[in-house]
């Protein structure tokens, strides 16, 4: 059972948010597990100084727990109460607890978007946080905290969606950079799977476009929105599409996320890339379990022969 001081009242969650589409659904979604006056919105570019400022919003507000939502990020019910459980566990010295998320353009789940911090560690963390040099800005400040005797935890807990029904315009931002920032996925599970999907959505076609051009860009990137086009407008024209109208709130209640977890089947690319975490999701309550052990059980014949 949660103790007095580790109930959500006692928790500050900031959206950060680059102007997503989801940034409304996102808020919403959050204000039914916090309470709104424990809520803060911040809109801080590059991303870099995001973290920055997530920071000093979580050290001002002065509350045990602050817990960072990115935008994009739509959170499950109950999620927040969950994450609350396992940093209750965790030794005094952790400083960060992540979980994970349903990724549309991984094809899985993987650790993004969520970051649950001890609140009393941030002044530290702030003399780490890294700058905009760096492509994963958050991950080296965590990092370095690690270093400093302050480690991480990692869960499997699924927490939410991520880069679901999002702008083209960002889609086509995060795609480019998916390319520099995974690089190694590109081949292997990007270029296969949103190949094969393009036909049935057409965000997996701009998210195309989006890699195919990080990948011929030979400039420094960085996680900045204002680097990016606002409009791809005339890529879209082409199409015949237009950009995306903004989000009907109702369009995502807990019941519709919850349905999509547990619904969900790994894409094959993904199974192929972490078979271990197709693994972890056949043998607990993640997606549709009959279908997901069929799937790990066809790879495990494919890997053996």
């Amino acid at each position: 059972m949660l103790s007095q001081t580790l109930k959500p009242t006692n928790i500050t969650a900031i959206v950060r948010s680059a102007g997503e589409r989801t940034e409304s659904v996102c808020h919403a979604l959050i204000s039914q597990q916090v309470p709104q006056e424990n809520i803060v919105i911040i809109h801080e570019v590059p991303f870099a100084a995001a973290v920055a400022k997530t920071f000093e919003v979580g050290i001002e507000r002065g509350l045990p727990w602050t817990l960072c939502i990115d935008a994009d990020v739509l959170l499950r019910e109950n999620a927040i109460l969950d994450l609350l459980k396992i940093a209750e566990k965790a030794e005094e010295n952790v400083f960060e607890i992540q979980a994970s998320v349903l990724c549309k353009f991984f094809g899985g789940h993987r650790p993004a978007g969520n970051h649950l911090y001890r609140t009393s560690l941030l002044e530290k963390g702030l003399s780490c946080v890294a700058d905009a040099s760096f492509i994963r800005p958050e991950t080296e400040t965590i990092n370095r905290m690690k270093e400093q005797g302050h480690p991480f935890i990692e869960v499997g807990m699924i927490v939410g969606l991520h880069d679901y029904e999002q702008f083209y315009k960002d889609i086509y931002r995060k795609c480019f950079i998916q390319a520099r920032k995974h690089g190694e996925l590109s081949q292997k599970l990007f270029q296969p799977m949103w190949s094969r999907l393009v036909a049935e959505d057409p965000d997996f076609e701009v998210a195309l476009w989006g890699l195919k051009d990080g990948q011929t860009f030979t400039g420094e990137v960085q996680i900045d929105v204002k680097r990016f086009p606002e409009q791809i407008n005339g890529r879209l024209s082409q199409r015949g599409w237009q950009e995306k109208e903004s989000l009907n709130t109702t369009n995502y209640l807990n019941e519709n996320i919850s349905n999509i977890i547990n619904h969900f089947v790994p894409a094959p690319e993904f199974a192929l890339v972490y078979p271990q975490r197709v693994a972890v999701s056949a043998t607990k309550n993640i997606g549709n379990r009959a279908r997901i052990k069929s799937l790990y059980r066809y790879f495990q014949k494919l890997f053996s022969a």
